[in-house]
């Protein structure tokens, strides 16, 4: 009977006996590979243009690569390999997640959207004294790229983004924030508080801020005069039409007309505030009181703030 002879370097006998040297674990290896190859019907990696096509998908849609890794179970540098071409082939299991997996929920991290109501609100909180630094934190987003956002009016704006500032302006555009001077810069660059815009107007690019109540009009641009508040474009644009309407009508009738545009403008505020806390005082809501007034819950509040109940003093 023939003894087998002891095990050599560089061979898996010699790996099984506990031996880690570089030629014996590469003999273990040659083995377990051939062993598959032999045992193992299906492939150990396929092609990848299938899982590809469905990863492009969810990309298209806005979704990161680390949101689509999540739902696929694989990691985020693979994803980034295969849509990017550098990984033709993946591995069975792999290809198996991603073809299984639920499309990724959520609002897509990429996905862009109209960036006309993120920029209104930015500039209502600034207006309102916010700083740049605290509405970026929220939102979140760097402060120096929501300055450049502001003020270069950028067509569009991440979708998360937008849901971040409009969260945070539901959560503080009724009350005035700290700086003084974030106050100041809006004015000098003529940017509206949150009482020129309506819910159902501030995300529409072709609604314009209605600080008066009647922006737009000669009527408003009155009450922007009468009320010291900076003059609005489409008011300024509307005055002068009406004026250049009247160029050609005499001094005295000019005069007239001048004097009752005035004058309608003038008395319009304190009345709409007037009747406002008289039927607030009869258990009447903002809403409700601003329909039967007939002008719009914003500018109702607009109208009460400018014109504050006058206290009098009683004698002792």
């Amino acid at each position: 009977m023939t003894r087998k002879p002891p095990p050599q370097h560089g061979e898996r006998r010699c790996y099984l006996r506990g031996c880690r040297r570089p030629e014996c674990v590469e003999a273990n290896k040659r083995y377990c590979k051939q062993y598959r190859l032999a045992t193992v019907h299906a492939p150990l990696r396929v092609d990848a243009s299938a899982a590809v096509r469905r990863l492009a998908h969810w990309a298209n849609q806005g979704y990161s690569h680390t949101q689509i890794a999540a739902v696929a179970k694989i990691n985020a540098p693979e994803v980034s390999k295969l849509l990017t071409g550098k990984q033709t082939s993946i591995s069975l299991a792999h290809a198996r997640r991603i073809q299984t997996a639920h499309d990724p929920s959520g609002a897509p991290y990429h996905a862009m959207t109209d960036a006309t109501g993120t920029i209104r609100r930015g500039r209502a909180l600034y207006a309102i004294g916010y700083p740049l630094y605290r509405i970026a934190q929220d939102i979140p987003m760097n402060a120096n790229d929501l300055g450049r956002l502001l003020m270069l009016e950028s067509a569009t704006v991440r979708q998360s983004i937008a849901n971040g500032m409009a969260a945070l302006y539901q959560r503080l555009s009724g009350t005035l924030g700290p700086s003084h001077l974030a106050v100041c810069a809006a004015r000098r660059l003529r940017w509206d508080s949150p009482i020129a815009w309506d819910d159902d107007s501030v995300d529409d690019p072709a609604a314009i801020p209605d600080v008066t109540g009647f922006c737009g009009t000669d009527r408003g641009w009155w009450t922007h005069r009468i009320e010291d508040i900076p003059v609005c474009t489409a008011c300024e644009t509307a005055h002068a039409e009406w004026l250049a309407a009247v160029k050609h009508v005499g001094r005295a009738e000019r005069s007239r007309l001048l004097g009752r545009a005035k004058a309608e403008a003038s008395g319009r505020g304190a009345a709409i505030a007037e009747n406002a806390r008289e039927l607030l005082a009869l258990g009447e809501t903002y809403e409700t009181a601003a329909a039967r007034i007939g002008v719009s819950r914003n500018h109702l509040q607009q109208e009460l703030l400018r014109h504050p109940e006058q206290q009098l003093d009683t004698a002792a």
